[in-house]
């Protein structure tokens, strides 16, 4: 909803006089905590702590440095930042790469590697090494038919050797309050641009150079955002990483390592300018700081027929087991100083040396201990300390969080914030979900089912997430997570629950043991599951030795069909569920085809019953907010009790959120994107043989079925508005005022068609910017009556662009014992092949193994990515009274529509309660200086309009033609009422270089001068009545010079000298005819003193915090003090 919400900011053009001038200082707020927003679509709360937030020389810009958490930062896997686990500092920016198949600009001949690595721009023949991606992916039937030899020769090495790149990067960008994605494309002029795969408005510049020969090394990017204001990124990040690979086969064991090169991973912000060319903020980085991580995948495969397996190294089949470990280590570039042009500087701290048990090389990991700001003469305003330590021992990771913030100035404490993790201890063995949050059980294992009835084994997810913050002002806000649940994947509702092990209560278990062949007769229970757990394991017991299975019958009569009790080498220690059909008999059949086979077998069961009525929901998919409570009074926010029965302290204000479908509340709303990931496939191997045995050649065809198990997904997890989860129905209850109701677009809405589970597992397009807006919101009172009800429609601009292409071998071949495309062309066109690798009794296969040409058994398929833009169409607002008891509505209706090119509001036209017809007209200027681009969203005209009859039209008319200045600036306000022509309201005269207004002249001739000092940060003096011509420059420069002075000087100096020099150009009598105002600051504190035309100041005193302390006349007497008293 943040973007419909920009779009709808309907712009203003403010008729009154600039706003320019301080205000008298206010006392701080004395709030005791801070609200919370949350994205009640995806459960996550919006927490942050705000630490700076300063100007710039530019009206338009403020600096802001903050820190933000996300809950889904506790993943087991996940890696704490430089602050602390699930929080990151928002202070510049960074553009980001993650690399698809190889870097996009690789190149490397096969004497630097093994198997030579070719980027997806080098589609010309440099050194016979051709990626055709751009010549031929847009038909590659046609570059098989015509140039058979070449399309054979770029299959075989992009899919067996993976030396051809044929998937672009993904870009991804995050600076001031700015987010998107692109990837680079070369064009049909041999130029790389780049190309927008998120609905953004910005204009992207890439910069490219030649280093060592390769002429398509990104150095950097240009952004500029839609006021015309540029940003540098040209900070490059180096990352590099190394893959270690053990294969196993039935025969033989190899190892490998592939070494990546260095490649650029990130580029950080460097620099930001005006739409003046004039630098605002500048950024340095420390080079000395490195941070690794190390990512293992596990796989194992089993076969179902043990003759596969006893073959499968003659042709280098797919092998029994592989295990590997990437290790990736990146050249950081942590900040170092923020310059703020004329206005502060910035500095933070970082040490070296961390305990985490997921990072690698711990003794140089970063850990940020305090950042700094100082004034323009680098005076200590404010510094704030981090204290971190690291997460209890309870949890599969060991990893650093942020425990304290602490405030000070030149030493002295000003405030802190204090935060608390939750480090429950559930009992048993912690391990992963699906998703890869904290678990203590796993649902995809039906022999790990709910160990205790009193605790809810789901809750392990909200392992190390935030618990609470306590706030310098003495209050707290206590946070309540819980798993998330979903019941549908996209628009398909799940039907089978009992996954969810709240769903199943225990009845029984029994224990039957064969030593000869029989069956044994299972009770008759009504409306059971019930787990089996065998004890044959096949292929470590012989295959055909024993079998056991379940028979089903009814009135005597067996029924066909049976199942296998039996465990694969997958899954030895295996579980079957069995929903037990009260109508029909079961029975166990164990027999033993061998005589000679003697062990005795058997099967343990555990009998379950469902609950009434079931839970209808599945957990999984990360965690959301059930709960906030925020507290006034002092509260223990490390130790504290959600379950608390009778709390002693009662909470100032508690906000409760319900996920459930409000037509079923006994049903999640929440849907997932994707299924959930999956761990475990099936394939099936296949190869006719022809074996040398006493009696000749006999030829057989040896197939399996083959079940793969792995600790990673290969399957793309979509996240929906960055959450696993999306919830269509959320209700939200507020202390003291009602409820709300909110129903949002979700994956039930817009589904994802085009994804796969299996091989190539290919991302789908992800439709996710059509998901989570708000469709209906309803507001209940205490009472449950209805008091406000808002419906909305939206409409959608869709875009889809083809990012790339994945090519994947299939099922016919998974041959790897040729190293080259033309070692296979030669033993492919032999009549027959021997290998002496082989065992002796199948030592000749003849050619019928081979699957073929390359082009014959690869496959490839699209990589499309979908994005767009959604709109908000119209907008029925119902408010609802109630006279004797009777429900009454009145009715107001908005339609909007949008520009084209900056995306914001055109139009609103409102269908008033009354059947009034109001429409407003929004227009925008789009001109460009000699130093800007892609200015596309300053307001330019408004017109207003009452049932089709124009009321009022105001206008800005804008010019670039200032001294020093080459921006398009406000020239005029203009205004007009009904058909009128436009009249001058208010005319500006004059600005400085950086944009800062000089003079301007209101509609009736009065002219008023205002003079920048402090550095030309802040206003000293305004003069009223007056032109700059007709001030002398040696006045206005004397009180400048003097203000600039005073900007050096520490907070709180004696300013006499400045008071002096503005005393004296008030009294000037050359200005003896003006209305003077002066000011004097202590800069990033305040406004030091005001002195108006009558002469009388007053003097503005603050505290160590930056607060409003007292309020003094010239003569010292105190007008106004304050004091800051929180309790606790």
């Amino acid at each position: 909803m943040n973007i419909l919400s920009a779009q709808l900011q309907a712009p203003k053009i403010d008729m009154g006089f600039p706003q320019v001038i301080p205000p008298s200082p206010t006392v701080s707020s004395l709030m005791k905590f801070e609200e919370v927003p949350v994205n009640n679509y995806t459960g996550i709360p919006d927490i942050s702590i705000p630490l700076i937030n300063i100007p710039t020389s530019s009206k338009d810009f403020n600096l802001d440095l903050s820190l933000k958490y996300h809950p889904s930062s506790i993943a087991v896997s996940e890696i704490a930042s430089d602050v602390g686990l699930g929080w990151n500092l928002f202070a510049g920016g960074t553009i980001s790469r993650t690399i698809r198949g190889l870097a996009d600009e690789v190149f490397r001949l096969d004497g630097s590697t093994k198997n030579g690595n070719v980027g997806i721009y080098f589609n010309t023949n440099v050194s016979n090494h051709h990626n055709y991606y751009y010549d031929k992916i847009s038909n590659l039937s046609e570059f098989a038919m015509n140039q058979p030899n070449e399309a054979n020769r770029y299959y075989w090495d992009t899919v067996k050797r993976g030396k051809f790149d044929t998937q672009h990067d993904l870009w991804q960008f995050n600076f001031m309050g700015q987010t998107g994605r692109f990837y680079i494309k070369k064009n049909n002029m041999g130029i790389l641009q780049v190309v927008p795969l998120s609905d953004y408005r910005l204009k992207i510049i890439n910069r490219y150079t030649n280093v060592n020969g390769n002429p398509y090394t990104p150095s950097g990017f240009t952004i500029y955002d839609e006021k015309g204001y540029r940003y540098e990124f040209d900070v490059a990040e180096i990352s590099n990483g190394i893959t270690a690979t053990r294969t196993t086969h039935p025969n033989s064991v190899n190892e490998g390592f592939n070494e990546q090169p260095d490649y650029i991973s990130a580029f950080q912000l460097s620099k930001v300018y005006d739409n003046n060319g004039k630098l605002l903020l500048n950024f340095d980085y420390y080079t000395n700081y490195k941070e690794g991580y190390s990512k293992s995948t596990y796989m194992k495969r089993y076969y179902e027929k043990y003759v596969l397996e006893r073959d499968a190294s003659c042709m280098g089949e797919l092998p029994k087991e592989m295990v590997t470990n990437q290790t990736n280590i990146t050249q950081v570039r942590k900040i170092k100083t923020i310059t703020v042009t004329d206005i502060a500087k910035i500095l933070f701290n970082y040490t070296q040396g961390r305990n985490d048990t997921n990072i690698n090389i711990k003794d140089q990991a970063p850990r940020l201990t305090d950042i700094t700001l100082l004034d323009p003469a680098d005076h200590e305003v404010k510094k704030f300390s981090f204290t971190q330590g690291y997460t209890g021992s309870g949890g599969l990771n060991t990893r650093m969080i942020l425990k304290k913030i602490e405030t000070s100035r030149n030493g002295n404490f000003i405030d802190k914030y204090e935060l608390a993790y939750k480090n429950t201890n559930l009992g048993g063995s912690y391990k992963k979900d699906s998703w890869g949050y904290s678990t203590i059980i796993d649902d995809n294992n039906d022999c790990d089912y709910k160990h205790s009835e009193s605790i809810n084994p789901y809750s392990a997810a909200t392992m190390d997430v935030l618990q609470g913050i306590k706030y310098p002002t003495g209050g707290s806000a206590l946070f309540n997570f819980e798993s998330n649940t979903y019941a549908y994947i996209g628009d398909q509702a799940i039907t089978d629950f009992t996954p969810n092990h709240e769903n199943l209560i225990k009845t029984n278990t029994l224990s039957y043991t064969f030593t000869d062949n029989g069956s044994q007769l299972l009770p008759l229970i009504v409306d059971t599951i019930a787990i089996f757990r065998p004890s044959i394991v096949v292929p470590a017991d012989q295959p055909g030795q024993v079998h056991m299975m379940l028979q089903s019958f009814q009135n005597g009569v067996q029924l066909p069909g049976v199942t296998s009790l039996i465990c694969q080498a997958s899954e030895p220690f295996c579980c079957i569920k069995m929903n037990l059909d009260p109508n029909k008999g079961y029975r166990i059949q164990r027999t033993a085809f061998d005589l000679n086979y003697h062990d005795s077998d058997g099967v343990v069961i555990d009998f379950f019953k469902k609950k009434i009525p079931e839970n209808k929901y599945l957990y999984g998919g990360g965690i959301r907010i059930k709960e906030i409570r925020y507290y006034e009074a002092n509260v223990d926010i490390n130790n504290f009790d959600f379950n608390l029965l009778n709390p002693t302290i009662v909470p100032s204000k508690t906000t409760r959120f319900e996920y459930n479908e409000f037509a079923d509340p006994t049903r999640s709303s929440g849907s997932l994107v994707h299924p959930a990931p999956i761990f475990k496939t099936a394939g099936t191997v296949s190869l006719d043989t022809n074996c040398i045995t006493a009696n000749g050649y006999i030829t057989t065809q040896e197939g399996a079925l083959y079940t793969e198990v792995k600790d990673f997904s290969e399957m793309p997890i979509l996240n929906t508005q960055g959450g696993h989860v999306g919830y269509k129905n959320v209700k939200v209850y507020e202390t003291g005022k009602g409820h709300k109701e909110y129903t949002y677009t979700s994956p039930i809405d817009y589904p994802e068609d085009d994804y796969t589970i299996g091989e190539p597992y290919t991302p789908s397009k992800n439709i996710d910017y059509k998901r989570g807006l708000l469709l209906n919101e309803k507001v209940f009172d205490n009472n449950q009556k209805k008091i406000t009800e808002t419906n909305n429609t939206y409409t959608f601009d869709d875009y889809v662009e083809v990012s790339g292409h994945k090519f994947w071998q299939g099922s016919n071949y998974r041959g790897n014992i040729w190293n080259t495309y033309n070692d296979y062309l030669v033993d492919l066109n032999q009549s027959s092949l021997t290998f002496p690798a082989c065992f002796i009794t199948c030592n000749c296969k003849n050619k019928t193994s081979f699957p073929g040409y390359p082009v014959s058994f690869t496959s490839h398929q699209e990589v499309s990515e979908a994005f767009g833009w959604a709109k908000l169409n119209t907008r029925q607002s119902k408010n609802f009274f109630y006279e004797n008891g009777a429900q009454k509505t009145t009715e107001r209706n908005e339609t909007f529509t949008y520009n084209p090119l900056n995306k914001k509001i055109a139009s609103q036209t409102i269908n008033t309660e009354d059947g009034q017809t109001l429409k407003t007209n929004y227009f925008y200027h789009t001109g460009n200086s000699s130093l800007s681009q892609n200015r596309i969203s300053e307001i330019e005209k408004i017109e207003n309009y009452s049932n089709n009859i124009l009321i009022d039209t105001k206008k800005i008319v804008y010019n670039n033609q200032w001294t020093g200045n080459v921006s398009f600036l406000p020239k005029e306000i203009q205004t007009s009422f009904a058909n009128q022509p436009l009249e001058e309201n208010v005319r500006f005269d004059s600005y400085d270089e950086k944009g800062n207004l000089q003079q301007y002249t209101t509609k009736d001739g009065v002219s008023t001068v205002i003079i920048w000092g402090y550095n030309t940060s802040q206003p000293i003096a305004k003069i009223e009545g007056a032109k700059l011509t007709d001030i002398q420059p040696s006045l206005i420069s004397a009180i400048v010079a003097a203000s600039n002075t005073d900007a050096s000087a520490a907070p709180g100096n004696d300013e006499s000298a400045l008071l002096s020099a503005l005393n004296t150009f008030r009294n000037n009598n050359a200005l003896s005819a003006y209305q003077i105002t002066t000011y004097s600051y202590d800069p990033l504190i305040g406004v030091r003193s005001i002195t108006p035309p009558s002469g009388i100041r007053e003097s503005y005193i603050y505290d160590a915090a930056g607060r409003l302390e007292k309020v003094i006349d010239a003569n010292g007497k105190v007008l106004k003090e304050m004091k800051y008293n929180y309790k606790n």
